[in-house]
């Protein structure tokens, strides 16, 4: 459909429904009464994930916020003795092109519970869900399937004992021609994208859990006895095959948090990446003492896109081409 450049690309229905899923999201948090916070969207620093390409604003020194994680942590190290849990909508920013899926600026609900395990917090996405959908008279079905099984079905392989020689010869068709600096994690990852991924639209609703330890992220590790290996208790939503979200049983520990940021900024230097500098303040304020915490965050425009069947520029107000 052509537009004029001056127009909106969602239609008022769409409008309207954000609003509609906006104030049920809020209706949802303060009957768990989990406090609604507010955190800066500039900041002096940055995440160090090589895979996640933040907004500079070199006008103020200062990067526009890929997510809110790092001040809302802050804010549980300082009162989380005191919440059940806080939540926050907000704006977030990547530098990533436009596509179907992704717009630069983005609608993001984040949430962690205090004293919640991570099945807990994949219960109460699961509620959450729920509400949203009953407010929109959809039906919704639940699933949930661990990484494992997955790879199993689609690939054949045990993700957590299989090496890079491996996992190389089954995602060879997919790998970029300078892939010599790819590792263990990068493999899985395009393994999962190109492998496992265009298979789970199978799902109207699946959660993913029981990462491997490469794909641990910010989450804690756990140790599967039966198995003999450890994963990450973490867990990703689909909605029709997108990923709408992702969760931790967050980590604690300040030397594992340093660990994994140096070997961010040594992953980025291999890829020719800007190595951003740790942050300082959110450091300190894991070293202070962060409460047994999960936590999620959610795309609010990607759930928007499963309940309209819409790509993303049918649920923004004004994408990144039309700003």
């Amino acid at each position: 459909m052509v537009i004029d450049s001056w127009r909106p690309s969602a239609e008022i229905e769409e409008i309207k429904r954000r609003a509609e899923v906006l104030a049920e999201l809020r209706r949802y948090f303060l009957s768990q009464h989990v406090l609604e916070v507010e955190t800066p969207l500039l900041s002096r620093y940055t995440v160090t994930d090589p895979f996640v390409a933040p907004i500079e604003a070199s006008c103020s020194a200062r990067y526009l916020q890929t997510s809110p994680e790092y001040a809302m942590k802050r804010l549980l190290a300082a009162y989380g003795s005191e919440l059940q849990g806080i939540y926050q909508i907000c704006k977030a920013f990547r530098a990533d092109d436009s596509s179907a899926r992704h717009n630069p600026e983005f609608t993001m609900l984040e949430w962690y519970r205090v004293g919640f395990s991570l099945q807990d917090l994949i219960d109460e996405v699961g509620a959450l869900l729920r509400a949203v959908y009953l407010q929109q008279n959809q039906a919704l079905h639940i699933s949930q399937r661990s990484y494992q099984s997955l790879f199993e079905e689609f690939l054949g392989v045990n993700p957590h004992r299989a090496g890079e020689t491996k996992l190389r010869a089954l995602v060879s068709s997919w790998l970029p021609e300078d892939s010599a600096e790819l590792d263990k994690k990068d493999l899985l990852e395009l393994l999962f994208s190109f492998g496992v991924e265009p298979h789970l639209t199978n799902y109207q609703a699946l959660f993913v859990y029981d990462f491997p330890e490469s794909l641990s992220a910010l989450a804690q590790l756990k140790c599967d006895k039966k198995q003999g290996i450890k994963t990450a208790s973490r867990f990703e939503l689909y909605l029709s095959g997108v990923e709408v979200a992702n969760g931790y049983h967050e980590l604690r520990d300040p030397q594992v948090h340093l660990s994994r940021f140096l070997a961010d900024q040594q992953r980025r230097q291999a890829l020719n990446l800007p190595a951003y500098q740790i942050d300082s303040r959110f450091m300190a304020a894991v070293e202070s003492g962060l409460p047994d915490t999960s936590g999620v965050a959610l795309g609010v425009d990607r759930l928007l896109m499963a309940l309209s069947g819409k790509p993303i520029s049918g649920v923004v107000i004004f994408p990144a081409n039309l700003a």
